[in-house]
């Protein structure tokens, strides 16, 4: 009944996490990637329409989202595309949870976590909680890796970011890579045939994804087999999986030679690259065009995994001997993964960046830097925990500032200089009388020469084990028992650590206001004020949380996800103060069919009023046209194919699309420099051009700016506007001999003469 009414709690908790998920981050559906991957699953259910799409023709050739969209179709087809797509996202959510649950419960050192949460138990504020030192060490940090998991937004190198308000099948290949690495990781029964099974589901839904995480979970085994029963898997069960995962990705080893040569033959592998890494997915696979933000943040995980790491281990009693500590071999499995990972993307580096091997860059291996993340926020969110455990304020700040700083590049940055500089100083006090001179200690009298005899007395301090004495609170056991220092010196020491740490952090939020484009200051300042306001409000009163106030608190995290599904399923009204509800919900969370801006409300006009055999014309950047028609389009950016043949013809009608004229090596550049200045090339081809364009491709409407008529219509003019939508209008092509006979001069009767 126990694990049964634990079990309860942690579903609940994921529905309430769920709730407010959707509350504060939204839900996506019918846009972005989905707009281009959707039409060839709606192409498989009725041929009639889509037919000459150059984008759909080619993806019929090489598609990698088969077994995504075969699961979409088998939804749909009982429930409906709208719920099949909101209930994979559901299930794709719940499966995160708990994969990272499952890594989290082997991100902390047991018995160090239940010596802090006990002894931390005598706090009142806790006390009054009703705190159960086993739940917490059980639920808590599980429960906030997940919740990182869904903040982290920086170091999105390869553009994957660890979960998304929207399905994607990269979203799901992910969401259950999370549950096969926690059931290594956490050793579960039979884990080693369980595991080879998730790697196929992964590969049948994400290809790419499936032979990456596969061969992660390979590498793994086959440490772990070296290694024999050091990390508590013996040797029979690592080779057990390790074969058992190289079958499961048989069938896409027996594809690779055959995809290969469709992948390759159409294009020198020079065009290819410049092509596929450097216009195509540039973020995906090029790393020397990563943003620097970007790549510092991302640095930042690991080195927080490595302080996090490095603060538990010393966080233990100093006067434990060896023998006597629990070996915890789930954290050294999952220690492993990580530094596999690493070494995997290390090597990624030296074939993408350096070496330049074609095929490596279009396989995208820096997909797995999106694990590894992952992997990072386990021990992060477990050093988070500890700190937030420790009753101080500025231990308090510290975690919050981590927390928020996962949200933005530069803020992130900020944070782990932050925290690293606390750790250092903290666990190195020796550090201090070693950089810093003696001026800058000025205030505190003899403060180096403290620094120094700290540092040669406890080796490294230990301020993690805090006791409840008040005249010693938040100073460790080690310095007061292996050291001859005075509270007066302990006490000069902590204020020390808070002095340069702050300094560290005000010179970050300085940097983020003159420079973070994504106003990060803002968000590191609220964070530490929270942390502030929150930790006063223990101090003075307690916060139980009861059946009653569960029950409101799951009220209120759903209150806007089921408002907003309400409004969108039956509208209380077409206009007025109604009609703006309803865009206001749709731009937050769309779980129906509704258009929401001016380029889907023209494809749903088009829908209705052209011809099914339609072939449109669209600006290069419109990437839910069409999805919203249901008619073909001549050319979309983000709608490109993966086989050569297919990239050779969408480059071409890039370039008529944007009205350039040059080699690929001009285009990339052009493209790098400033995407956005070269598909307003679109805008600026007029309408004889556009005119021209769309018979060239064989089009009979083009969508351009509703302001493109300028001078009116007339006879002469070769684009006719048909209808209007906000600020795009779509525009039927007139044909060439009804326009040469407008400019002949005509007899009495009115005909041409």
């Amino acid at each position: 009944m126990k694990e049964r009414g634990f079990h309860a709690r942690r579903a609940g908790a994921i529905a309430i996490v769920f709730g407010l998920y959707l509350s504060l981050a939204g839900y996506k559906s019918l846009e972005g990637d989905q707009a281009y991957r959707l039409p060839l699953l709606l192409r498989s259910q009725n041929r009639a329409i889509y037919r000459g799409d150059p984008f759909v023709d080619a993806l019929e050739a090489f598609n990698p989202h088969g077994g995504y969209l075969a699961i979409l179709n088998a939804g749909g087809r009982i429930v409906g595309l709208d719920a099949t797509l909101f209930g994979l996202f559901a299930i794709a959510f719940a499966l995160t949870a708990v994969g990272m649950a499952m890594l989290a419960s082997a991100g902390r050192d047991d018995r160090q976590s239940a010596s802090e949460i006990e002894h931390h138990a005598g706090d009142r504020s806790i006390e009054n909680d009703g705190f159960d030192p086993s739940h917490a060490r059980g639920t808590t940090p599980a429960l906030l890796a997940f919740i990182l998991t869904l903040l982290a937004k920086a170091g999105d190198i390869g553009t994957n970011h660890l979960f998304e308000p929207i399905l994607l099948d990269r979203l799901i290949a992910f969401s259950i890579g999370w549950i096969a690495l926690g059931s290594i990781v956490k050793k579960i029964p039979c884990h080693q045939y369980l595991t080879p099974i998730l790697v196929f589901i992964i590969y049948y839904v994400h290809p790419s994804l499936g032979l990456q995480i596969g061969s992660l979970i390979a590498a793994a085994y086959a440490c772990l087999f070296i290694a024999g029963d050091r990390f508590g898997i013996d040797r029979r069960a690592s080779a057990t999986g390790f074969v058992l995962t190289l079958l499961s990705l048989a069938p896409a080893f027996a594809r690779l030679p055959h995809q290969s040569k469709i992948v390759f033959d159409g294009l020198s592998e020079r065009e290819l690259i410049l092509i596929a890494g450097y216009i195509q997915s540039p973020q995906h696979m090029t790393p020397g065009l990563w943003r620097t933000p970007q790549v510092l943040a991302w640095f930042c995980y690991a080195i927080l995994a490595v302080v996090a790491i490095a603060a538990g281990s010393m966080g233990r009693d100093q006067n434990e001997s060896c023998s006597n500590r629990s070996r915890n071999s789930a954290r050294f499995r999952l220690g492993l993964i990580l530094a596999i990972t690493w070494s995997g993307l290390a090597i990624a580096w030296r074939l993408v960046a350096i070496d330049q091997i074609p095929r490596f860059i279009l396989f995208q291996p820096f997909r797995v830097a999106t694990i590894a993340r992952g992997l990072a926020l386990v021990f992060i969110a477990d050093h988070v925990f500890r700190l937030w455990t420790r009753r101080t304020i500025f231990n308090r700040v510290r975690g919050a500032t981590i927390v928020i700083g996962l949200t933005g590049d530069w803020a992130l940055v900020v944070a782990t200089a932050f925290e690293t500089t606390a750790i250092l100083i903290e666990f190195f006090p020796v550090w201090i009388g070693w950089v810093f001179t003696s001026r800058i200690f000025a205030v505190f009298q003899g403060a180096p020469s403290l620094a120094r005899r700290v540092g040669m007395k406890c080796g490294h301090a230990n301020l993690i084990r805090t006791t409840t004495n008040p005249q010693n609170e938040g100073i460790s056991k080690p310095i007061r028992a292996s050291s001859s220092l005075s509270v007066h010196d302990i006490v000069i020491y902590k204020y020390a650590i808070i002095l340069l740490s702050s300094a560290v952090l005000i010179y970050g939020l300085t940097f983020l206001s003159r420079h973070d484009t994504q106003s990060g200051h803002w968000r590191l300042i609220a964070a530490i004020g929270g942390a502030v306001v929150v930790s006063l409000i223990q101090e003075f009163t307690s916060f139980r949380i009861n059946r009653r106030r569960l029950v409101i608190l799951a009220a209120a995290c759903w209150a806007f996800p089921i408002g907003a599904l309400l409004i969108e399923v039956a509208p209380i009204a077409s206009g007025g103060l109604g009609k703006w509800i309803l865009a206001a919900v749709v731009e937050r969370a769309r779980f129906v069919e509704i258009p929401k801006n001016d380029s889907e409300r023209l494809a749903v006009w088009c829908r209705s009023h052209t011809d099914p055999a339609s072939l449109f014309v669209v600006p290069p950047g419109d990437k839910t046209f069409r999805l919203w028609s249901r008619r073909s389009v001549a050319f979309n950016r983000a709608a490109s194919p993966y086989h050569a043949a297919g990239l050779a013809d969408w480059f071409d009608r890039y370039k008529k699309h944007v009205g350039f004229h040059g080699s690929i090596d001009d285009f990339a550049h052009a493209y790098i420099k400033d995407r956005y200045a070269l598909e307003h090339g679109y805008d600026r081809l007029g309408v004889d051009r556009l005119a021209d364009l769309a018979r060239d491709e064989g089009a009979m409407y083009v969508v351009a700016g509703s302001n493109l008529l300028k001078d009116g219509s007339s006879s002469a003019i070769p684009l006719e506007l048909v209808h209007r939508e906000g600020r795009l209008a779509a525009y039927r092509v007139r044909d060439r001999q009804a326009i040469a006979r407008a400019h002949l001069p005509l007899n009495r009767d009115g005909e041409p003469r």
